[in-house]
């Protein structure tokens, strides 16, 4: 119960500054009457969540479960809700017409329940086709990035392990995204493009402790294109990252070692 207070009141923390924000705004800028006033700020303001109670089964003794690197807590032998469970809330403001602000936040057993910024973008709205968002957004390395953790929106109850594991552990990213959509031949097209970067901290499961290093990913970017007709959809993709960095100070003790080993092969 502790746990879910906690995750409310950080939620309620990134709720309230958008409000205050949206509010000064209003007054400052609306010659209208203080219940008008209100009545405006309800209009523009959205709350919407999600969640899931997932319970796996486990028969391996000797190792846990992942949903990606980043977890913290692994579906150890038996039965656990650390894989699949998932807590969201979001705020949705749109000040404008064509203008909006989204921020979410999301907790997971697998990581202690400890609230964590996965959006907190202004996405701005051009002409009917294009959009541009800044800040920061789900990882959009693959196709079902945008509804990956609601629940089991995707086609599969979870994503292939060995495909999403590893990329997916950066959950979000900061920077801009890009996005044209149009239609032709009754078929719907998204061609998307971004540039950024993003952190997390990876987990190296294979140690005993396990090692956790501060992990970033910088210079990242990569474009898409999405044709959907009826019920198929094919996408193409091509990402690219200009570094990945793991820092921690086993892996620096580990460094130095090796450092003097190879100083002691030299002499």
């Amino acid at each position: 119960m502790n746990m879910i207070v906690s995750i409310s009141q950080s939620i309620k923390q990134y709720a309230r500054s958008a409000l205050v924000l949206l509010a000064i705004i209003l007054i400052y800028t609306l010659p209208v009457s203080a219940n008008e006033t209100m009545d405006a700020i309800a209009k523009t303001i959205k709350f919407s969540g999600f969640g899931t109670l997932g319970l796996t089964y486990n028969d391996n003794k000797d190792a846990g479960a992942i949903f990606n690197y980043s977890q913290k807590n692994t579906a150890g032998h038996g039965f656990s809700i650390n894989l699949d469970s998932v807590l969201g809330l979001q705020l949705q403001w749109t000040p404008l017409e064509n203008t909006s602000v989204v921020i979410q936040g999301v907790a997971r057993p697998g990581q202690n329940m400890q609230p964590l910024l996965r959006m907190a973008y202004l996405r701005q709205q051009i002409g009917n086709e294009f959009s541009v968002r800044l800040g920061r957004f789900r990882s959009p390395f693959f196709f079902d990035s945008d509804v990956n953790e609601i629940g089991y929106a995707y086609m599969m109850s979870r994503p292939p392990i060995a495909l999403y594991t590893f990329l997916n552990s950066q959950t979000s990213g900061d920077g801009v995204d890009l996005q044209w959509r149009h239609s032709f031949w009754d078929t719907a097209m998204l061609m998307r493009g971004f540039f950024g970067s993003g952190s997390y901290t990876h987990h190296f499961y294979n140690t005993n402790p396990v090692i956790e290093a501060d992990t970033e990913i910088s210079n990242a970017g990569g474009i898409s294109i999405s044709l959907s007709r009826w019920d198929v959809t094919l996408r193409a993709s091509r990402n690219w990252a200009g570094n990945f960095t793991s820092r921690s100070s086993s892996m620096n003790q580990l460094n130095s070692s090796i450092w003097q080993l190879q100083r002691i092969s030299w002499l």
